[in-house]
């Protein structure tokens, strides 16, 4: 598919490949794999209310620590040799608020990103094993279809449509 057709389904299809795979395993589950698959959407679910409220209670201390973070790499001896009126200053208290808000913020995303991730390959394997479990089920049909097939002569050697 080409590059713009992905960018457009991402745009108008946010919920991404997690939602597919929810969407397509509902379809092809039985009770036993569908008990599985509501204990396993249980758990991550919990895993991301966890991480969600961790990052609303600990937001204030993170950002106080990559704050200090940013300072302590700033006030670092550098090898630059270029003159002082050059460049940026190291000690912008806006500038490093500004990037200790955006990298609490980028690794709280890159968290809830890992838990999706490990979601999906999970439910991956899940989907793989029920369409192996439907394929089997529906292989004894179209066998039995195949083997009663009873029409004569040039027709029986031509395919249908069924098959």
């Amino acid at each position: 598919m080409p590059e713009s057709s992905n960018e457009l389904r991402a745009h108008f299809n946010p919920k991404g490949e997690l939602y597919e795979l929810r969407h397509q395993l509902a379809r092809v589950m039985n009770n036993k794999e569908w008990k599985t698959y509501s204990k396993i959407a249980g758990d991550f679910d919990a895993k991301r209310r966890y991480t969600e409220r961790a990052f609303q209670l600990d937001r204030n201390l993170r950002f106080q620590e990559t704050r200090k973070r940013l300072i302590d790499e700033a006030g670092s001896v550098k090898r630059q040799f270029t003159p002082k009126f050059f460049g940026a200053d190291n000690f912008d208290k806006n500038d490093i608020n500004r990037r200790a808000k955006a990298q609490v913020i980028d690794a709280h995303k890159k968290d809830m990103a890992r838990i999706d991730r490990d979601e999906t390959e999970v439910l991956r394997t899940m989907l793989e094993t029920c369409e192996k479990r439907a394929f089997k089920r529906e292989e004894v049909k179209r066998d039995f279809q195949k083997s009663v097939d009873r029409r004569s002569g040039y027709e029986r050697r031509q395919r249908s449509w069924s098959r």
